[in-house]
């Protein structure tokens, strides 16, 4: 919640500083993502799909470039089959969802080209704060000479680190609602570079994100 509060706190007080500024802009997306950890490894683990949201405040350094940040929540992880073995033996399976939930800062540089439809195309890097990492799932016990049934599982994963960091890069298109409001649409893929587990230095995260939104100059350009 703190990290959470300041990262608010630094926007509004930028947004303050260039608010009689032209080339200052805010934003907001929301979307579906695709995330998977990816390790050195064999995994094979399967993608996990959830929501994102993030705001957005730019600010333009010329008539086609411009720096974005974009802090918002996203969820990584991965869905894992579990095999129970008793005596070397499968006694029963399941699959375990592993969710891990960051507060995301990507920031990146932003070329447009186009008039009234601009196309965008953006690179840059990002860091993520853990915010909370949970193992959910059932695992069906139904081997030989066993009275059967089924385990839930609910627990905190205690491996996973408090920080995130890799590189960003998308490309969307932006194309106006009105004379001040702009609707986005954007593809990004952060892709972590940090190993993540504690317990395995070759897992890394990859975040693939579809989000779509509404961009609002703080004041008409001159």
């Amino acid at each position: 919640m703190k990290k959470t509060i300041t990262v608010l706190l630094c926007i509004f007080l930028f947004t303050r500083s260039f608010s009689q500024e032209s080339k200052v802009f805010i934003g907001l997306q929301a979307g579906v993502s695709s995330a998977k950890l990816r390790s050195n490894g064999v995994n094979d683990a399967r993608s996990l799909t959830g929501f994102q949201f993030s705001g957005t405040i730019g600010m333009h350094l010329s008539p086609h470039w411009s720096i974005v940040a974009s802090p918002g929540y996203e969820r990584s992880g991965s869905i894992d089959s579990s095999i129970v073995f008793l005596d070397g033996i499968p006694v029963g399976g399941g699959n375990i969802t592993n969710s891990i939930h960051y507060l995301t800062i990507p920031v990146a540089v932003q070329y447009s080209f186009g008039k009234k439809i601009k196309l965008l195309v953006n690179a840059g890097g990002f860091t993520g704060f853990r915010l909370d990492a949970k193992a959910k799932g059932e695992v069906v016990i139904n081997g030989p000479g066993l009275p059967g049934g089924t385990e839930h599982v609910d627990s905190n994963i205690d491996y996973i680190r408090t920080m995130n960091w890799g590189v960003t890069f998308g490309a969307g298109l932006q194309m106006p609602l009105n004379k001040r409001l702009y609707a986005d649409f954007t593809i990004r893929d952060n892709l972590g570079l940090y190993p993540m587990n504690t317990h395995n230095n070759s897992v890394r995260t990859n975040i693939v994100e579809w989000k779509l939104g509404v961009i609002y100059p703080l004041k008409h350009k001159h």
